[in-house]
C-alpha cells in the first residue's frame, strides 16, 4: 500500500484508526478526538453495513433476473451479469472487513493479516474487481452505442460470442495490470505497533513504483479513462435517441416497436452510467488532490487530518454505492428488467399454488375412484338380487330386466381412464 496516498483499504482494521500518511512516530495522531474524526468513524460504522447488505442482496437479485430466459437473449445481459459478479467480489473483498471491524469492539484479524498468500490475493481481487467493473461498463456502453447507431449490424457485431470474447480479453489485460501484487504486497511489521504485522508494501525496492506510478495507473484504469469513454458513448447514444424521436413519425410501427425495445436496454445503461459517474468521481478527485498535497508538502498537515478522514469516508461510501445500487437503477430505468423481476416473483408464487392445486386435484381424483368402486359394487349387488327373484318370471320380467340393465349402464359413472380428473 502506498504510504503517501490514500488507497482503498489504507485504514487499519482497528478501533483506533489512522491513515497511512507520514506522521512522526513521536506524535500520536489525535484526529479521532476531533469533531470531523468522530463523524468519519460514525460514517464507517453505520453506513458501511447498510451499503454492504443492499449491494449483496441487490446484485444477487440482478443476477437471478438477468439469467432468466427472456433476458438472456440480449447480449447486454452477459455484461450486466459479470458487472454484478465483480461488484459482489469488490464488496466482499474491500468493504466486508471494514463492516466487521467497525461493527465490533474487538480487533478483526483475518487471513489477510496473518498469511502472505491471503494478503496478496486480497490486494489482487480488491483492485481487479473495481477495475473490471469499470471496464465492463465501458464495454456495455460501446455495445449499446453500436446497437443505437448501427441497428442492422448489431447482431453481427454484438453477438453473445463476441461479447464473451471481449470480456475475456478485458479480464486478461486487467489481470496483467494487477499481477504485480503477488510480489509487491505482503505481510510486514507494523511501523507503529510492536509485535504486530500489516498487509502492505513488502519491499523497499518497490517504493518508487508505489508512490510515483501506481496511483496514476490505478486512477487511469479505475476512473479517468473509463469515465471519458462512458461519457463519450452515452453522449452518442443520447444524440441518436433525440434524432430518432424527431423522425419517429416517419418510421413504421414495426420499426418503432424494435426501437422501443432497444431504448429499454439503453435506458438501463444510461442510468447505471450516470450512477457510476456520480459515485466514482468524488473519490477520483479526492485521490488526485491528496497526491498533489503529498507531492508538494510531503504529508497532510496535522490540523487537517480529521477533515481528510471525513472526506475520505464520505467519498469511499459513495464509491461503494456504485457497487451496491445498480439493482435499484435497473428497476427505475429498465421497464423490461422491472417486468421480468415481477414475473420471477409471480412465478415463484404460481409454482407454489400449482403444487397445492396438483395435490388437491390428486386427492379429489382418489375420492372419485373410491366413490366409483362403491357405486359399481352396489349396482352389481342389486343386479344379482334382482336376477334371483325373477328367475321364474315370464317374458315380461325379462324385458323389465333388460330395461333396468340399460338404465344401470347409463347411470354407471365413467371409467377412471376416461375421467376428466385423471392425471396422466
Amino acid at each position: 500500500m502506498n504510504e503517501t496516498s490514500f488507497q482503498y483499504d489504507n485504514i487499519k482494521q482497528h478501533k483506533n484508526l489512522t491513515f497511512n500518511i507520514n506522521v512522526n512516530a513521536t506524535h500520536k495522531p489525535t484526529w479521532t478526538s476531533t469533531e470531523n474524526g468522530k463523524i468519519a468513524i460514525a460514517v464507517w460504522k453505520y453506513a458501511s453495513p447498510c451499503i454492504f447488505a443492499l449491494g449483496t442482496i441487490g446484485n444477487l437479485l440482478s443476477i437471478a433476473v438477468l439469467l432468466r430466459k427472456r433476458m438472456r437473449k440480449f447480449s447486454t445481459s452477459l455484461f450486466l451479469v459479470l458487472l454484478a459478479l465483480s461488484d459482489l467480489v469488490h464488496l466482499h473483498s474491500g468493504l466486508l472487513r471494514s463492516v466487521i471491524s467497525y461493527s465490533t469492539n474487538a480487533t478483526y484479524v483475518s487471513h489477510v493479516e496473518v498469511t502472505q498468500a491471503g494478503c496478496k490475493v486480497h490486494y489482487f481481487f480488491t483492485y481487479f474487481s473495481v477495475h473490471y467493473s469499470a471496464w465492463v461498463l465501458v464495454a456495455v456502453s460501446v455495445e449499446r452505442t453500436i446497437a443505437v447507431w448501427m441497428p442492422f449490424r448489431v447482431k453481427q457485431l454484438c453477438s453473445r460470442k463476441s461479447s464473451a470474447i471481449t470480456l475475456f480479453i478485458v479480464g486478461i489485460l486487467l489481470t496483467a495490470a494487477n499481477l504485480h501484487f503477488f510480489w509487491t504486497a505482503g505481510i510486514i511489521p507494523a511501523p507503529r505497533k510492536r509485535n504486530s504485522t500489516i498487509c502492505n508494501l513488502s519491499g523497499n525496492q518497490y517504493k518508487v513504483f508505489w508512490r510515483q506510478y501506481w496511483p496514476w495507473i490505478d486512477a487511469t484504469l479505475r476512473s479517468y479513462l473509463p469515465f471519458t469513454l462512458i461519457v463519450l458513448s452515452n453522449s452518442l447514444i443520447i444524440a441518436k435517441i433525440l434524432q430518432t424521436r424527431r423522425q419517429r413519425k416517419l418510421l413504421t410501427s414495426r420499426t418503432c416497436n424494435h426501437s422501443n425495445g432497444i431504448t429499454s436496454m439503453t435506458a438501463m445503461l444510461i442510468g447505471i452510467s450516470i450512477g457510476y459517474i456520480i459515485t466514482t468521481s468524488p473519490i477520483s478527485v479526492f485521490f488526485a488532490y491528496v497526491n498533489y498535497i503529498m507531492y508538494h508538502h510531503g504529508k497532510i498537515p496535522d490540523q487537517f487530518v480529521g477533515s481528510f478522514q471525513l472526506a475520505y469516508a464520505v467519498c469511499m461510501m459513495l464509491h461503494y454505492c456504485n457497487n451496491a445500487v445498480n439493482f435499484l437503477l435497473y428497476c427505475v430505468t429498465g421497464p423490461r428488467f422491472r417486468k421480468e423481476l415481477i414475473v420471477m416473483f409471480c412465478c415463484l408464487r404460481t409454482s407454489t399454488l400449482q403444487y397445492k392445486g396438483y395435490y388437491l386435484k390428486k386427492t379429489s381424483y382418489a375420492s372419485n375412484v373410491d366413490a366409483t368402486k362403491t357405486t359399481r359394487y352396489s349396482l352389481s349387488s342389486s343386479r344379482s338380487n334382482g336376477g334371483s327373484r325373477t328367475s321364474r318370471g315370464s317374458a315380461k320380467n325379462n324385458n323389465s330386466r333388460q330395461s333396468q340393465s340399460r338404465n344401470q349402464t347409463y347411470l354407471s359413472p365413467p371409467s377412471p381412464r376416461n375421467s376428466p380428473m385423471t392425471i396422466r
